[in-house]
Order: structure tokens, then sequence, then C-alpha cells
């Protein structure tokens, strides 16, 4: 996800150079993780009963409908920031139908060609102080990344539509912990 702009800090805080130094190392890691050639070749035994449970809970893949995104969006919290529409608009206008309309057209465009929005992939880095140490210290700053309130409903949903499948997985006996495989 890329990162935007850090948020103005006071004259009294740390350098915003030397914050925005302090946060780059956060997000430039390489996360290309390699999946090692013997687990593809040999899996793991409990893979096997993973396999079993994919084949027996059907995940809805169709775009949401009205009732499904009016149901996500009540969940919404209020007071929580967003780079985009703030949530508790769109929490209140999920009883419009107007407004409900337009949400479900732009999810059914992103399940059907794949693609979100360029904006999606922006947040907003947001630095607040730990209040211990030097103001002045990079690292006695924490990150908050601000996202679109509009991803988050598309995630929130697939989450949701996740939710029997990794159910059955918790109860499920694990090879693992029976000190097996």
């Amino acid at each position: 996800m890329k990162q935007e702009a850090l948020s103005d800090v006071p004259s009294s805080g740390c350098d915003v150079n030397l914050l925005r130094k302090h946060f780059q190392n956060h997000f430039t890691c390489d996360t290309t993780k390699k999946t090692p050639e013997s687990l593809i070749s040999n899996p793991p035994e409990f893979m096997e009963s993973l396999l079993a449970i994919s084949a027996s809970c059907d995940i809805n893949i169709s775009p949401p409908d009205e009732t499904e995104i009016k149901s996500v969006l009540s969940k919404f919290k209020n007071g929580k920031a967003a780079n985009d529409i703030p949530p508790e608009l769109i929490k209140y206008a999920r009883t419009s139908p107007e407004f409900l309309n337009l949400i479900s057209d732009i999810l059914t465009d992103l399940w059907t060609n794949f693609q979100m929005p360029q904006t999606w992939a922006i947040s907003k880095l947001k630095t607040l102080y730990k209040n211990k140490g030097s103001k002045k210290d990079p690292k006695m700053y924490r990150g908050l990344s601000i996202s679109s309130s509009l991803c988050k409903l598309a995630v929130c949903i697939i989450l949701k539509r996740q939710t029997d499948w990794y159910e059955l997985q918790l109860a499920e006996p694990r090879v693992w912990e029976q000190g097996g495989g």
C-alpha cells in the first residue's frame, strides 16, 4: 500500500524529515517470500484436511448485494478516520436507496473487473507521540495508517464471507497439535 505524506507535527516535536526517514523503513522492506519447494511437492498432512474443508464450504464470490452491503456498513464504528468518505456518512447513508445503489455499482465493478481504484491503495500516515522519551526522537512516535473507508467496506465483505470456512478450520482437529506431521 502506498503511503502518502506524514501529518504535520507540532513545532516542538520531531523534524518531519526524520519522521519520514524513520517510517519509510517500515514500508520499504522486501515482502516477497517464496514458498519452499518441499512444501509444494510434499505438503504437510494437515493440508489434506484443509482442502476437504475448502471443498465442503462454498464461499460466495458473486458481487455483494444491497442487503450484504447494509449489513457490513451497520457494523462500521463512528469516530474512525478515513482518507475519503467518513465512515459515519457511509454508515448512515446506507438507508438511502440512491447511495446504496451507487456503492453497489462500485463494488460490482470491483468484483467483475478485479481492479480497485488507485486511490484505495493510498494511505495517509499520521504520527502519534507515545508520551514517553524525547519528542525530537522519531522512535517515540507510532504511525497510524489512514485508508479508504470504501476499501475497508470491500475487505470487510470478503472477510465476512470467509467466516464459515475459517471457523470450520478451527473446529477441525489439527495434526500438528497432536504431535503428528
